[in-house]
């Protein structure tokens, strides 16, 4: 017969006086609270637990120092569309006038090089406006391009050309597409052949071209230059120039060290008000009125009269020469631009980038023998593009989040404490509870 031993010995197991909310489940925690624990291990525990609160402080002070000032980071991503947009493209003779025009337009015995250190000085005012030099003397896109091909098509058939006069090369003709390109993966899709059409303008006196890149909805000017709203590249003579195009979209945030005046501001509404700062800068810095005749290149001079003397234009351009200069420093530009801050900018801006071009003789690329067989020797440049498949778009985001708060204050609490968001509730109930008692 089997029968039950009793232990007379042992102590009756007390009655546990523990309820809801009289006990909170951190590590350690139940040990400090339990009175029949020993002194020396509540000690321990209570050191421990004192030291990872004091961590866990200092690491929710951190998350909220940083969650109130973030750094601003970028976020990479790419689309790819079935077809691509082909940037509109301003070509610019680098001299900005033709040798034999402008030496029949200048006093007698005026040679080249006296034209290019003393400019509108020789002009023989009494006969000639700035706008008979600027229209006679330009360069037509006709006698730049020899040959525009896009996708295929001629340009003058793909799209519309529109003159643009600058201040720096005089006028310049930009190419605005009317279709899209399709992707490929060698051939390019612009072809574009320049020559030099002035036959007293010696090979060793030639400077070559310009070619800016930028949206199909901006009016292309120096000041939009200076802004990085385009891209430019200088055409060298005898080369062939080999371009990979991407599109890239840059998403700005609107924030008060850096403001911008949201993603529908027009490009062109941007370009115009910093030129127009910085002709009143100009003024206002030589203590000079308003110009007095028309500058081609200056929107707000256009309904005035053509500058009939040299006198009248040096005082309309405050005594700069503005006009077929290319010592301007483009350091001084970007610092008046900077005092322009007035002005909006839009948060989101296109831009046309390119990895470093292939650039080779003319003479040894193929492309010659395939595009250029029937020119004769002369002054020629060549370039071809290609679009790189897949729009790359780069936004600007705070690298510190409400979601990485939270995310940093539940990994220490875990990791120092081994709570949770039930332990606050516990917290909550326990405190609640003695206060009530």
């Amino acid at each position: 017969m089997t029968g039950v031993r009793i232990n007379v010995w042992a102590k009756p197991e007390p009655k546990s006086t523990v309820t809801s909310g009289s006990r909170i489940s951190l590590a350690g925690v139940a040990v400090i609270q339990d009175r029949s624990a020993h002194r020396l291990q509540k000690a321990v525990w209570t050191l421990i637990l004192t030291i990872a609160v004091a961590f866990l402080g200092v690491g929710i002070f951190t998350s909220f120092s940083h969650f109130r000032n973030p750094r601003i980071a970028r976020a990479w991503s790419e689309s790819r569309p079935a077809t691509l947009e082909f940037p509109s493209f301003t070509v610019c003779h680098m001299y900005g006038v033709k040798k034999s025009v402008v030496l029949n337009m200048t006093r007698p015995n005026t040679t080249f090089e006296d034209w290019r250190m003393r400019g509108l000085e020789l002009l023989r005012w009494e006969e000639f406006n700035l706008d008979q030099l600027i229209n006679d003397a330009s360069y037509s896109w006709e006698e730049m391009v020899s040959g525009c091909r896009l996708a295929h098509h001629r340009c003058a058939d793909v799209g519309t050309i529109s003159p643009v006069v600058t201040d720096r090369y005089g006028l310049c003709h930009t190419f605005t597409p009317a279709i899209s390109v399709p992707h490929t993966f060698l051939e390019p899709h612009l072809i574009l052949h320049l020559a030099e059409s002035d036959p007293t303008l010696m090979s060793s006196e030639h400077q070559g071209w310009m070619v800016a890149l930028h949206s199909r909805n901006l009016r292309f000017s120096l000041t939009a230059a200076y802004l990085g709203l385009t891209t430019v590249l200088e055409l060298t003579r005898g080369s062939h120039t080999d371009v990979v195009l991407r599109k890239e979209r840059n998403t700005r945030l609107n924030i008060p060290e850096a403001p911008c005046s949201g993603i529908d501001t027009p490009q062109d509404q941007v370009v115009l008000c910093h030129e127009r700062c910085l002709n009143q800068l100009s003024l206002s810095g030589r203590n000079a009125s308003a110009p007095t005749c028309r500058l081609p290149w200056m929107a707000e001079t256009l309904n005035a009269t053509a500058c009939t003397s040299h006198e009248e234009f040096m005082a309309s351009t405050l005594g700069a020469r503005r006009l077929f200069n290319s010592s301007v420093s483009e350091y001084s530009m970007l610092q008046a631009l900077d005092r322009c801050r007035q002005c909006p900018t839009s948060c989101q801006t296109d831009a046309y980038v390119h990895d470093n071009p292939t650039r080779v003789v003319l003479d040894i690329s193929p492309y010659k023998v395939r595009y250029m067989k029937h020119f004769e020797d002369g002054i020629h440049t060549l370039i071809t593009m290609r679009m790189r498949h897949g729009e790359q778009h780069i936004q600007e985001v705070f690298d510190y989040t409400l979601s990485t708060l939270v995310s940093d204050i539940g990994g220490y609490a875990g990791l120092l404490v081994g709570g949770s968001l039930l332990t606050l509730v516990e917290i909550l109930e326990y405190a609640i509870l003695r206060k009530c008692r």
